[in-house]
């Protein structure tokens, strides 16, 4: 598949950026969706897309390979919400609770 950048990861936010049409997450289903039809493979795409607007966390996370690298983390407090590829040290006193794992193929909102 074409598609204007140098890498994949820019690749991935300029098809983005062409189908952002007010729903933040049906642009990421699309755009999801269009390269796993389109691709020879993807091996993996994290993305996370912050909404001024709206004030919401959009988290997608797909991967075929390499679930100890590419699976995404997350821990929440009542001040923020905190997405990391890497288990932070939570020994101090920002988080109400421990990391949790966010699945393959998922696509949330916080």
């Amino acid at each position: 598949m074409n598609a204007e950048g140098g890498t994949g990861a820019h690749k991935i936010f300029n098809l983005l950026k062409k189908r952002l049409n007010g729903s933040i997450l049906h642009s990421l289903a699309s755009v999801s969706s269009l390269l796993e039809r389109k691709s020879e493979y993807v091996r993996a795409m994290n993305i996370i897309v912050l909404s001024k607007s709206d004030k919401l966390l959009y988290v997608q996370s797909l991967f075929n390979e390499d679930p100890n690298y590419f699976t995404l983390h997350i821990n929440r407090s009542t001040d923020a919400v905190v997405i990391s590829s890497e288990l932070l040290k939570t020994d101090f006193s920002f988080f109400d609770q421990d990391w949790e794992e966010l699945p393959n193929r998922c696509l949330e909102v916080y």
